[in-house]
């Protein structure tokens, strides 16, 4: 990237504009545009790997186990249920959060960073948190694209009613 001066605390802003397009982004990492559904498609077939390689690691590590055992494990590690994705999501969200808070409290590794360079280290941690979102959708039927649409609907409900500030689900 072309931006190389160093950001520092007082220049981050998790509320910058100048944050890259989606297309423009696409197109510089030679990627597509795509929507919500397309990601969890593609992402669904990380998720099949996934399912496949647990198995055979958990044949070799387990062995014999009785059968409730079995499915619980294989339900556990292969997304065939919240519980491992829900976890993931909360260990990948502290990492987004950690590369922030070290930013913040001025880490010698963080302050050197461009902008372009910290927000690199961001699209690579806010995709493991995207994908985690994904498998939790996955796993409960839910299309991702419904999700993020159902949110901005919420979002914009709420704004309508000056609800925007404040607690609670049902304000």
């Amino acid at each position: 990237m072309s931006d190389t001066a160093p950001i520092t605390k007082s220049e981050w802003n998790p509320n910058d504009d100048t944050v890259l397009h989606p297309v423009t982004a696409s197109d510089e990492l030679g990627m597509f545009p795509m929507d919500m559904d397309e990601y969890q498609q593609l992402a669904g077939d990380f998720i099949a790997f996934y399912d496949e390689r647990n198995v055979q690691l958990l044949k070799q590590l387990y062995g014999k186990v009785n059968e409730d055992e079995w499915v619980r494990i294989q339900q556990l590690v292969n997304f065939k249920d919240c519980s491992y994705p829900l976890l993931a999501l909360a260990e990948e969200t502290g990492e987004v959060l950690g590369k922030v808070a070290k930013l913040v409290r001025g880490d010698p590794k963080m302050t050197k960073l461009s902008k372009a360079e910290f927000d690199e280290l961001l699209v690579k941690e806010l995709g493991d948190v995207l994908f985690n979102i994904a498998a939790i959708c996955t796993t409960r039927g839910l299309s991702l694209d419904y999700v993020a649409n159902a949110n901005i609907a919420k979002l914009t409900d709420r704004r309508e009613r000056n609800q925007i500030k404040g607690e609670g689900d049902f304000r």
